[in-house]
């Protein structure tokens, strides 16, 4: 790992620790259960990662999850024909549609709600710039939605956003 993502991994790690710690002297335990769980998770996601990057083998293990992620397709980094051919308009159009999802997702999020809006903008966006099949798009998306309704409303017991329209 080179030494400048060295320190900005470490940087992310500061944070989260701090936050977690910070966490710990909130008073009322509903202010306190987010940021702990939050930054918990997050400090353990990056000390996996430091382990990971700094073995040889489970580096070679882990490459394909780690190099060839949605946001790296996303800022077209993985598509290097474009950027060699000197196609940076492509780049740039794939920037604005970006951009105008996630107005979309704020603006369908206010309208219908987050039970809505989350489930279509992770489909729209592992379709779209992914370029997953919809077997793959169906699964991470009924995977994170899981995720969220378990931490959310079962474990943190908060109500998700239902909009203006009450959710549909």
């Amino acid at each position: 790992m080179p030494r400048g993502e060295r320190i900005l991994i470490g940087f992310y790690l500061f944070l989260s620790v701090a936050a977690t710690v910070l966490a710990f002297n909130f008073k009322l335990p509903e202010a306190r259960s987010f940021p702990l769980l939050v930054g918990f998770a997050t400090s353990v996601l990056i000390v996996i990662y430091f382990v990971v990057s700094s073995s040889d083998v489970l580096s070679k293990k882990m490459r394909p999850f780690m190099v060839d992620d949605l946001f790296m397709k996303i800022d077209g980094q993985v598509s290097q024909e474009a950027v060699d051919e000197g196609e940076e308009s492509l780049r740039k159009v794939r920037e604005r549609q970006l951009i105008a999802m996630l107005g979309g997702f704020g603006l369908l999020a206010w309208l219908v709600g987050l039970t809505v809006a989350i489930p279509f903008f992770l489909l729209t966006t592992m379709r779209k710039f992914a370029g997953e099949s919809w077997k793959t798009s169906i699964q991470v998306t009924a995977g994170t939605c899981l995720f969220l309704y378990v931490v959310f409303v079962a474990i943190l017991r908060l109500k998700l956003h239902f909009g203006l329209l009450g959710g549909l």
